[in-house]
C-alpha cells in the first residue's frame, strides 16, 4: 500500500522545499504525542519519501591508528608486563581483569578465583563472565552480592546470594533477583547492609544471653533441689523473675550495636562456648549466695529465697550488659531505651524484696548485699568473656595458618 501511494505521487505536481518545510514544521506541531497511525504514516512516506542516513566508513589506515592510540589497549600490555615483571598479580590485576576480560575465558578453578579475589572491577564482560566470576568468589568461601538491571545480569543475580535489582531493571532481571530497588541510586545498599548487620549481631547477643540465662536459672535450681533438697525460689518468685525479664529483654531489639565491617555467618560454636562459660559462672555465684545465707549470716530458708530471687534478677540483667558485647561492657554504651527498662525493672524488683510482696521481706542491708555482690560478679563474668573470645579468636586464626 505503501508502494502504491508512493507511484500514484509521481502524477502530482513537485513539491518544493518550502512547502515541504512548512508542512513538516505544522505537522510536528499539531502531531498526536502517542506517535502516528498506519494512514499518517503512509501520509508522510509519500510527501517527504524515506529518510536518508549517511554511514561515514573510516579506512585502513586510520583504524589502525586508531588501534595504536587507543589508551585501553596500551593500559593492558603495561598491567600484563607489571605482572610478569613483578609477580604481584594483585598490584596490577584490577587494571588487566578491568580492560582484559579474555582473560577470565582462559583460566578456570583456583587459577580463576585468584584473578578474581586479586581484581577490583570488572568490565567488557559477556553474562557468561558475570556468572563465573560470582561463582568463582562463592567458591572461595565468600557472600556475594550484585546488582544488574538488565536480561543479560539475570544468571549473575540469580546465582549471587544477594541479587539486587536497580530501579528500572527488566522484568526478567527482577525476577531473578532477591530484591528490588524502587528508587534510583545504589547508596540504598550500603544502608540496608549496615541494618542488617545491626539486627544480626543484636540477634546474637540475645541468644548468648537467653542460653546464659537458661543455664544459669534452670541448673541452679535443678542442682539446689536434686543434689541438696532445698528449692531456692518458689512458683510466685520464678514467675516474677520471668516477667520483668522479659519486660526488659524486649528493649534489646532497640539496643545500640556496632555493625561489623566483614560479612558475618551463626558460629555456634562461638555462641555456645560464651554462654556456657557465662551461665555455669552464674550457677556458681548463686551457690555462694546461699552458702552466705545459711552458713555466714544464718538466714531463715525464706529470707535466703527471697535474697536469692533478688540477686538472681539483678544478675541476670547485669548479664545482659556483660553478653551484649565482645570487648569490656563499658566499651559500647547501650541505648538509652534498654538502660531504663533494666533500671527499672531491677528498681521493681528491688521494691518487692524489701517490701515483702510475695515473699519475706529483706533489710536494707540484705537488699545492698544482693547488689553489691551482683556487680562483684560482672566484672569477674566481663573477663571471663574476654578471655573466651580470645581463646577461640586465636583458634579461628590457627585454622586459618594451617589452611
Amino acid at each position: 500500500m505503501v508502494v502504491g501511494a508512493a507511484s500514484r505521487s509521481a502524477s502530482r505536481r513537485p513539491v518544493t522545499d518550502q512547502r515541504r518545510n512548512a508542512d513538516r514544521d505544522r505537522d510536528e506541531r499539531l502531531g498526536p504525542d502517542d506517535g502516528l497511525t498506519a494512514g499518517e504514516a503512509a501520509a508522510r512516506l509519500e510527501r517527504y519519501g524515506p529518510n536518508r542516513l549517511a554511514e561515514h566508513e573510516r579506512g585502513a589506515l586510520a583504524q589502525a591508528i586508531g588501534h595504536l592510540w587507543n589508551p585501553i589497549q596500551w593500559m593492558i600490555e603495561a598491567a600484563l608486563v607489571l605482572t610478569g615483571v613483578t609477580d604481584r598479580w594483585a598490584d596490577f590485576g584490577m587494571i588487566a581483569a578491568l580492560l582484559g576480560p579474555a582473560a577470565l575465558a582462559e583460566r578456570q578453578g583456583t587459577d580463576l578465583m585468584a584473578v578474581v579475589e586479586g581484581a577490583d572491577g570488572f568490565a567488557q564482560v559477556v553474562p557468561e563472565d558475570k556468572y563465573r566470576i560470582v561463582a568463582a568468589l562463592q567458591a572461595g568461601g565468600h557472600i556475594v552480592g550484585m546488582t544488574g538491571d538488565g536480561v543479560n545480569d539475570a544468571p549473575a543475580l540469580h546465582r549471587a546470594d544477594a541479587g539486587i535489582a536497580v530501579a528500572g531493571a527488566t522484568d526478567a532481571a527482577r525476577a531473578a533477583a532477591d530484591i528490588v530497588l524502587l528508587a534510583p541510586g545504589l547508596s540504598v545498599i550500603i544502608d540496608a547492609i549496615h541494618r542488617a548487620r545491626e539486627v544480626f549481631r543484636r540477634m546474637v547477643n540475645y541468644a548468648i544471653y537467653r542460653i546464659t540465662e537458661t543455664i544459669r536459672v534452670v541448673g541452679f535450681v535443678t542442682v539446689s533441689i536434686v543434689a541438696f533438697g532445698f528449692f531456692p525460689v518458689s512458683p510466685v518468685q520464678i514467675v516474677l523473675l520471668a516477667i520483668l525479664n522479659d519486660a526488659a529483654i524486649l528493649t534489646i531489639a532497640y539496643d545500640r550495636v556496632v555493625p561489623s565491617r566483614r560479612p558475618e555467618r551463626w558460629d555456634l560454636t562461638e555462641v555456645l562456648a560464651v554462654a556456657t562459660v557465662l551461665g555455669l559462672a552464674g550457677v556458681v555465684s548463686s551457690f555462694g549466695v546461699l552458702s552466705i545465707g545459711h552458713t555466714v549470716l544464718h538466714l531463715s530458708d525464706d529470707e535466703v529465697r527471697t535474697l536469692l530471687y533478688l540477686k538472681l534478677s539483678v544478675a541476670g540483667h547485669l548479664t545482659l550488659f556483660v553478653a551484649r558485647t565482645r570487648g569490656r561492657f563499658w566499651s559500647q554504651r547501650p541505648a538509652t531505651v534498654l538502660l531504663v527498662a533494666v533500671v527499672g525493672t531491677q528498681l521493681i524488683a528491688t521494691c518487692i524484696a524489701w517490701s515483702g510482696a510475695f515473699m519475706t521481706p529483706l533489710r536494707w542491708n540484705l537488699v545492698g548485699l544482693a547488689w553489691g555482690y551482683a556487680l562483684a560478679w560482672m566484672l569477674v563474668l566481663d573477663e571471663l568473656k574476654l578471655r573466651v573470645y580470645t581463646s577461640l579468636d586465636r583458634r579461628a586464626e590457627s585454622r586459618r595458618v594451617e589452611t
